[in-house]
């Protein structure tokens, strides 16, 4: 019975709070849509009197919250209010059908690869070990990019679960719900068939091709997972990520709400995985996949302006949003954003001059010198701008910001760390394996691009933190954002009695 009845009291408080951001929200639209002015008499009286109505008053379910709290903690925790709130608030929900199904068949397929594992390390290799190598290096750029997508996956759940762990309502952020359980899935598909790959390849005495038919089943079992139009494996957060992706590539005509250009910031982290992409499309497009052949990015005048042009793409279609925003709000800060843009796309072109003539010192030194300012200039705008932090002078807060919602050394650690993954394209700066990156120093190609998503992870924390705290680009029509769950005063999250 307290249970239901400190559920019912969350729920009421929690549909309070929704109504009155809604009402908000549809004053704030009326007010833009009506009126000339932002600052009216009528605004104002709207908003007095929904300020005025019950259903925004909190303090009153809060303290009925807390009385109850405090009754059950007399009667079964011995006075305990902590105890009794976390036992209140814990939701006990019965193990269903399909989860004993999902973990049964993780438990299947983890024992399967086990076994593959172990047959892998029993089965002799072909004495043709460079043949055996070139078959194995063919499928690489395929699981590479599969590879990265499943870590972005799987850092997403990370993320969101830090999010939730830190009351940041990223759900009313993005108005989306993501779905990041299926990781856990895709991740055991790749591998199983990155192993099946390489166990068959060891089997090529018995073979008399180099088939890279595990190869081709990974990369259509994704292709199938983000494309198929059936109403299961979430089809409306797919369609959500397929309307903002379309949204970015017609910008500036397209719409830039903030998860279309949170999307279109996350893809360019992802130009190393893309090019894979590319790679992976000429190895099955071209049909070498029937004899493991590998592809390099020289053997085909369109890989090689693909190449070019992805390394760009991401960054130009950023640089026409921040168009758009400016059109929409008239804030210069966006046409600041855009020349951010701009310098990492000169830079980006600089870069491809150096990759078509290697040999030359002066483009070595007008690629490093524009990539050093573009970084400087990216670095000190996510500092100040995208974590807006850098406001405050106070010894408790020294270079952060009054409102935060992760402790302070968080955020010192990110700053740190954020510029030393920023500047590790230096490792690239070789005039042998800089301008075959993508082809011939794969390894070292899979450890920066893992780093550069690691990063864009990060810098996603505390733009999500921040757009929580602020509204420093004017991407909600209101500041105020509801609370992921309202926390009765007397506990850690609320305070106590």
């Amino acid at each position: 019975m307290y249970i239901q009845i400190y559920t019912k009291l969350r729920w009421l408080n929690a549909y309070g709070q929704i109504n009155f951001i809604s009402a908000q929200r549809c004053i704030s639209k009326f007010s833009k849509t009506f009126f000339m002015e932002s600052d009216n008499v009528i605004d104002k009286k709207l908003m007095q009197q929904l300020e005025s109505q019950i259903f925004t008053d909190k303090k009153s379910i809060q303290n009925v919250l807390h009385d109850l709290v405090q009754q059950f903690a007399v009667r079964f925790t011995k006075g305990n209010f902590k105890k009794a709130h976390d036992m209140l608030s814990a939701n006990v929900v019965n193990t269903q059908t399909k989860d004993h199904l999902l973990i049964s068949f993780f438990t299947g397929v983890l024992f399967i690869l086990a076994a593959e594992l172990i047959l892998e390390v029993s089965v002799p290799a072909s004495n043709e070990k460079s043949i055996m190598w070139t078959t194995m290096r063919s499928s690489f750029p395929t699981f590479f990019f599969l590879i990265m997508i499943i870590f972005a996956i799987l850092l997403v759940g990370f993320v969101i679960k830090f999010l939730k762990a830190s009351k940041v309502n990223y759900q009313y952020i993005f108005e989306l719900d993501p779905q990041y359980k299926e990781a856990l899935t895709l991740g055991c598909f790749v591998l199983a068939c990155f192993l099946s790959q390489i166990y068959s390849i060891k089997l090529v005495h018995l073979l008399d091709r180099y088939y890279a038919f595990f190869t081709f089943t990974a990369i259509a079992g994704i292709l199938v997972f983000f494309i198929n139009p059936f109403h299961f494996l979430h089809r409306g957060a797919r369609k959500q990520l397929f309307i903002s992706l379309f949204q970015g590539w017609i910008a500036p005509i397209g719409r830039v709400k903030f998860r279309d250009f949170f999307l279109a910031d996350l893809m360019t982290s992802f130009i190393g995985p893309l090019r894979d992409m590319g790679l992976s499309l000429a190895f099955f497009i071209s049909g070498r996949w029937v004899h493991s052949d590998p592809v390099k990015r020289d053997d085909f005048k369109v890989l090689q302006i693909y190449f070019f042009a992805i390394g760009i793409f991401p960054l130009w279609v950023r640089f026409m949003q921040c168009f758009r925003r400016y059109y929409d709000t008239r804030l210069a800060v966006n046409l600041k954003n855009a020349f951010k843009y701009f310098l990492s796309i000169i830079a980006g072109i600089a870069g491809i001059l150096y990759t078509l003539d290697n040999t030359s010192k002066s483009k070595l030194a007008a690629f490093v010198t524009l990539q050093t300012i573009a970084q400087l200039v990216s670095y000190s705008w996510d500092l100040y701008m995208d974590w807006g932090l850098l406001r405050s002078w106070k010894s408790k807060s020294f270079l952060l910001r009054k409102k935060k919602m992760f402790p302070a050394w968080f955020y010192y650690c990110a700053i740190t760390t954020n510029l030393i993954m920023r500047f590790m394209w230096v490792l690239n700066i070789n005039s042998k394996t800089f301008p075959k990156f993508m082809t011939e120093n794969l390894l070292n190609g899979l450890l920066l691009s893992f780093i550069e998503i690691l990063r864009r992870a990060q810098w996603a924390v505390l733009r999500i933190e921040n757009e929580n705290c602020n509204n420093f680009e004017r991407y909600r029509n209101i500041l105020q954002i509801p609370e992921p769950e309202d926390d009765v005063p007397g506990t850690k999250q609320g305070g106590g009695p």
